[in-house]
């Protein structure tokens, strides 16, 4: 099927979208890939680190994500995070903006 799950998820891949390892709820993160869905972030930025949220304490995480599909994975064209938003105050949040080719 074609379907994206995206937004704010909470959760993350630990020393990847965290410096450490506080993040709950990887194993549901784990298995939701198991089924076929992929980061489409990571996927086009594997080695790369980059927040799209910053706590009151300053730790940085990327907890905004869009997951893909199977079928849609094979469209995937871009992945960025808007940070333009999060800096300017629009929201204490980077959104992810995806694009897809037909």
């Amino acid at each position: 099927e074609h379907c994206v799950v995206i937004g704010d998820l909470n959760t993350g891949r630990h020393k990847a979208d965290e410096a450490g390892k506080t993040f709950r709820c990887t194993s549901l993160l784990g298995q939701f890939c198991t089924q076929g869905y992929t980061d489409a972030w990571r996927e086009l930025h594997p080695q790369a680190r980059e927040y799209t949220w910053v706590s009151h304490k300053g730790g940085g995480f990327r907890i905004d994500a869009a997951y893909l599909s199977r079928l849609l994975r094979e469209k995937l064209q871009s992945a960025r995070h808007a940070h333009q938003l999060r800096s300017a105050g629009t929201s204490d949040h980077a959104p992810i903006v995806v694009q897809l080719g037909s």
